[in-house]
């Protein structure tokens, strides 16, 4: 196929929030939607905020143990 066709082939994407059952936009519409949260599986939910958490958790028993475990 040609890129110019490659362009104009229909994509599925998912947002965990705005379409969790996925829609489905242009290819060449693709990479703008990657920049907003969009992915191309459902799988891909959630990984972030996982990641988000755990750091915020570590950073909050690092605060912890400064104030509270003053010797």
């Amino acid at each position: 196929m040609s890129a110019e066709k490659d362009k104009q082939l229909d994509t599925w994407m998912f947002h965990e929030s705005e379409a969790p059952t996925g829609r489905v936009f242009l290819a060449s519409e693709v990479p703008q939607l990657k920049r907003q949260g969009w992915v191309e599986t459902p799988a891909k939910f959630g990984k972030g905020l996982r990641v988000r958490y755990r750091k915020n958790l570590q950073a909050l028993r690092t605060l912890w143990s400064i104030m509270f475990n003053r010797n």
